[in-house]
Protein backbone atom coordinates (compact mmCIF):
# COMPACT_ATOMS: atom_id res chain seq x y z
CA UNK A 1 0.00 0.00 0.00
CA UNK A 2 1.43 3.22 -1.14
CA UNK A 3 2.24 5.80 2.20
CA UNK A 4 0.11 8.61 1.80
CA UNK A 5 2.75 10.79 3.19
CA UNK A 6 4.93 10.00 1.09
CA UNK A 7 5.52 13.03 -1.81
CA UNK A 8 4.29 11.97 -5.18
CA UNK A 9 7.18 11.38 -7.32
CA UNK A 10 7.63 14.42 -10.27
CA UNK A 11 8.60 13.51 -13.71
CA UNK A 12 11.33 14.84 -15.19
CA UNK A 13 11.02 17.78 -17.76
CA UNK A 14 12.00 16.97 -20.73
CA UNK A 15 14.67 19.12 -22.33
CA UNK A 16 12.86 21.66 -24.58
CA UNK A 17 13.95 21.74 -28.04
CA UNK A 18 15.66 24.72 -29.89
CA UNK A 19 12.49 27.63 -30.59
CA UNK A 20 9.99 26.09 -28.45
CA UNK A 21 7.84 27.80 -25.82
CA UNK A 22 9.60 27.69 -22.11
CA UNK A 23 7.58 25.96 -19.34
CA UNK A 24 7.43 26.41 -15.96
CA UNK A 25 9.42 23.45 -13.87
CA UNK A 26 6.62 21.51 -11.67
CA UNK A 27 8.39 21.51 -8.17
CA UNK A 28 6.41 20.40 -5.68
CA UNK A 29 6.49 23.29 -2.46
CA UNK A 30 4.12 21.81 0.13
CA UNK A 31 4.50 19.48 2.54
CA UNK A 32 3.09 16.40 0.83
CA UNK A 33 3.99 17.73 -2.16
CA UNK A 34 0.82 18.71 -3.85
CA UNK A 35 1.18 22.14 -4.35
CA UNK A 36 3.42 23.68 -6.51
CA UNK A 37 6.34 26.59 -6.23
CA UNK A 38 5.70 29.67 -6.47
CA UNK A 39 4.99 30.87 -9.61
CA UNK A 40 2.41 27.96 -9.73
CA UNK A 41 3.32 25.17 -12.26
CA UNK A 42 2.01 25.52 -15.53
CA UNK A 43 1.63 21.89 -16.96
CA UNK A 44 1.11 22.95 -20.53
CA UNK A 45 3.35 25.14 -22.96
CA UNK A 46 2.74 28.44 -21.60
CA UNK A 47 5.03 31.74 -22.64
CA UNK A 48 6.45 32.65 -19.41
CA UNK A 49 6.82 36.34 -18.72
CA UNK A 50 10.11 37.90 -17.49
CA UNK A 51 8.33 37.93 -13.46
CA UNK A 52 8.22 34.46 -14.02
CA UNK A 53 4.33 34.23 -14.52
CA UNK A 54 2.27 32.68 -17.21
CA UNK A 55 0.53 34.42 -20.22
CA UNK A 56 -2.77 33.54 -20.43
CA UNK A 57 -3.29 31.75 -23.25
CA UNK A 58 -6.53 31.99 -25.62
CA UNK A 59 -9.31 29.80 -25.89
CA UNK A 60 -10.05 27.86 -22.20
CA UNK A 61 -6.89 28.54 -20.23
CA UNK A 62 -7.48 25.93 -17.52
CA UNK A 63 -6.39 23.15 -20.20
CA UNK A 64 -4.53 21.29 -18.65
CA UNK A 65 -3.92 22.78 -15.52
CA UNK A 66 -5.20 21.41 -11.78
CA UNK A 67 -3.86 23.67 -9.79
CA UNK A 68 -7.39 25.16 -8.07
CA UNK A 69 -8.39 21.53 -7.41
CA UNK A 70 -5.60 20.68 -5.12
CA UNK A 71 -6.24 22.84 -2.51
CA UNK A 72 -9.31 24.67 -0.12
CA UNK A 73 -9.41 28.22 1.28
CA UNK A 74 -11.51 29.14 4.07
CA UNK A 75 -11.80 32.65 5.62
CA UNK A 76 -11.05 32.74 9.24
CA UNK A 77 -11.34 35.67 11.99
CA UNK A 78 -8.78 38.38 12.01
CA UNK A 79 -6.06 37.26 14.03
CA UNK A 80 -6.17 39.85 17.46
CA UNK A 81 -5.35 38.29 20.97
CA UNK A 82 -2.05 36.21 22.07
CA UNK A 83 -4.77 33.19 21.75
CA UNK A 84 -5.74 34.00 18.51
CA UNK A 85 -1.97 34.09 17.35
CA UNK A 86 -1.48 30.88 19.54
CA UNK A 87 -4.59 29.29 17.53
CA UNK A 88 -2.82 30.01 13.95
CA UNK A 89 0.64 28.24 15.32
CA UNK A 90 -1.41 24.88 16.30
CA UNK A 91 -3.28 25.10 12.50
CA UNK A 92 0.56 25.27 11.31
CA UNK A 93 1.91 22.90 12.84
CA UNK A 94 -0.55 20.45 11.13
CA UNK A 95 0.41 18.90 8.12
CA UNK A 96 -0.61 20.66 4.88
CA UNK A 97 -1.86 23.53 6.59
CA UNK A 98 -1.15 27.01 5.47
CA UNK A 99 -2.51 30.39 6.29
CA UNK A 100 -3.04 33.15 3.30
CA UNK A 101 -3.34 36.80 3.99
CA UNK A 102 -4.58 38.74 0.93
CA UNK A 103 -4.33 41.96 -0.53
CA UNK A 104 -7.70 42.87 1.72
CA UNK A 105 -6.48 41.93 4.70
CA UNK A 106 -8.67 38.56 5.01
CA UNK A 107 -7.19 35.59 6.81
CA UNK A 108 -7.56 32.50 4.92
CA UNK A 109 -7.11 28.92 6.13
CA UNK A 110 -5.74 26.33 3.33
CA UNK A 111 -5.34 22.81 3.11
CA UNK A 112 -3.07 21.79 0.48
CA UNK A 113 -5.61 18.72 -0.49
CA UNK A 114 -6.73 17.59 -3.81
CA UNK A 115 -10.40 16.73 -4.76
CA UNK A 116 -11.78 13.28 -4.78
CA UNK A 117 -13.26 13.94 -8.69
CA UNK A 118 -9.53 15.08 -9.86
CA UNK A 119 -8.37 12.27 -11.89
CA UNK A 120 -4.75 12.61 -14.02
CA UNK A 121 -5.42 16.37 -13.82
CA UNK A 122 -8.98 16.54 -15.19
CA UNK A 123 -12.40 16.42 -13.75
CA UNK A 124 -14.13 13.32 -13.83
CA UNK A 125 -17.20 14.84 -12.91
CA UNK A 126 -16.93 18.12 -14.81
CA UNK A 127 -21.09 18.95 -15.72
CA UNK A 128 -21.85 18.08 -11.78
CA UNK A 129 -18.91 20.58 -9.97
CA UNK A 130 -19.97 22.53 -7.47
CA UNK A 131 -20.76 25.93 -7.84
CA UNK A 132 -17.64 27.38 -6.70
CA UNK A 133 -15.86 26.29 -9.29
CA UNK A 134 -18.35 27.22 -12.27
CA UNK A 135 -17.77 30.70 -10.39
CA UNK A 136 -13.98 30.63 -10.55
CA UNK A 137 -12.27 33.46 -12.71
CA UNK A 138 -9.20 31.65 -14.74
CA UNK A 139 -7.60 34.82 -14.44
CA UNK A 140 -7.58 35.01 -11.40
CA UNK A 141 -5.37 32.01 -11.58
CA UNK A 142 -1.73 32.20 -9.71
CA UNK A 143 -0.30 31.06 -12.88
CA UNK A 144 -1.47 34.49 -14.63
CA UNK A 145 -1.15 37.56 -12.32
CA UNK A 146 1.32 39.94 -13.28
CA UNK A 147 1.99 39.74 -8.38
CA UNK A 148 1.80 37.05 -6.28
CA UNK A 149 -1.29 36.56 -5.42
CA UNK A 150 -1.40 36.90 -1.67
CA UNK A 151 -0.28 39.49 0.44
CA UNK A 152 1.52 36.99 3.25
CA UNK A 153 1.96 33.21 3.24
CA UNK A 154 2.53 31.52 6.43
CA UNK A 155 3.32 27.97 5.88
CA UNK A 156 5.60 27.11 9.25
CA UNK A 157 5.37 28.40 12.94
CA UNK A 158 8.68 30.34 11.93
CA UNK A 159 6.77 31.44 9.08
CA UNK A 160 4.63 33.32 12.16
CA UNK A 161 7.10 33.70 14.36
CA UNK A 162 8.69 36.18 11.90
CA UNK A 163 5.16 37.62 10.83
CA UNK A 164 4.96 38.29 14.41
CA UNK A 165 8.17 40.12 14.71
CA UNK A 166 7.54 42.01 11.56
CA UNK A 167 4.74 43.13 12.63
CA UNK A 168 5.21 44.41 16.32
CA UNK A 169 8.46 46.64 14.56
CA UNK A 170 5.23 48.00 12.20
CA UNK A 171 2.82 48.56 15.17
CA UNK A 172 5.87 50.13 16.58
CA UNK A 173 6.36 52.61 13.78
CA UNK A 174 2.69 53.16 13.79
CA UNK A 175 2.89 54.41 17.76
CA UNK A 176 5.45 56.40 17.16
CA UNK A 177 3.48 57.57 13.95
CA UNK A 178 0.23 58.73 16.42
CA UNK A 179 2.08 59.82 18.85
CA UNK A 180 4.03 62.62 16.86
CA UNK A 181 0.37 62.92 15.36
CA UNK A 182 -0.52 63.76 18.91
CA UNK A 183 2.11 66.09 19.82
CA UNK A 184 1.55 68.35 16.91
CA UNK A 185 -1.91 68.67 17.15
CA UNK A 186 -1.36 69.25 21.06
CA UNK A 187 1.05 71.94 20.12
CA UNK A 188 -1.31 73.83 17.39
CA UNK A 189 -3.62 73.54 20.42
CA UNK A 190 -1.37 75.47 22.79
CA UNK A 191 -0.25 78.08 20.24
CA UNK A 192 -4.31 79.25 19.18
CA UNK A 193 -4.91 79.50 22.74
CA UNK A 194 -1.99 81.58 23.91
CA UNK A 195 -3.28 83.67 20.56
CA UNK A 196 -6.82 83.85 21.95
CA UNK A 197 -5.86 84.62 25.49
CA UNK A 198 -3.60 87.68 23.62
CA UNK A 199 -6.16 88.69 21.79
CA UNK A 200 -9.43 88.31 24.61
CA UNK A 201 -6.15 91.16 26.94
CA UNK A 202 -6.14 93.73 23.82
CA UNK A 203 -10.19 94.15 23.70
CA UNK A 204 -10.43 94.43 27.11
CA UNK A 205 -7.69 97.16 27.38
CA UNK A 206 -9.48 99.11 24.55
CA UNK A 207 -12.84 99.04 26.25
CA UNK A 208 -11.25 100.75 29.60
CA UNK A 209 -9.89 103.42 27.29
CA UNK A 210 -13.52 104.08 25.57
CA UNK A 211 -14.75 103.85 29.30
CA UNK A 212 -12.12 106.52 30.43
CA UNK A 213 -13.49 108.91 27.50
CA UNK A 214 -16.79 108.89 28.60
CA UNK A 215 -16.13 110.38 32.12
CA UNK A 216 -17.94 113.38 33.15
CA UNK A 217 -21.05 112.71 31.19
CA UNK A 218 -24.51 112.96 33.13
CA UNK A 219 -26.50 109.82 32.44
CA UNK A 220 -28.63 112.44 29.40
CA UNK A 221 -25.18 112.87 27.59
CA UNK A 222 -25.21 116.08 28.76
CA UNK A 223 -21.70 117.68 29.99
CA UNK A 224 -22.10 117.77 33.74
CA UNK A 225 -21.41 120.77 35.83
CA UNK A 226 -22.91 123.90 33.36
CA UNK A 227 -25.35 125.24 31.42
Amino acid sequence: MEDPLTPPVVEPVPEAKPGAVPMATPRGNGPDGFLPAKPPRAPIPLAIRPDGYAVLPEGNPCVGCDHCCRYIALEIDRPTTKKDFENIRWYLLHRSVSVVIDWDGAWLLQFDTPCEWLVDGQCSHYELRPEICREYDPKECERYLPTQSHKFLLKTEADLQKYLADREVRLAKRREARAEREKQADRKKRVAASRSSRGSRKNGAGRVRAGSRTRGRAPSGRRSGGG
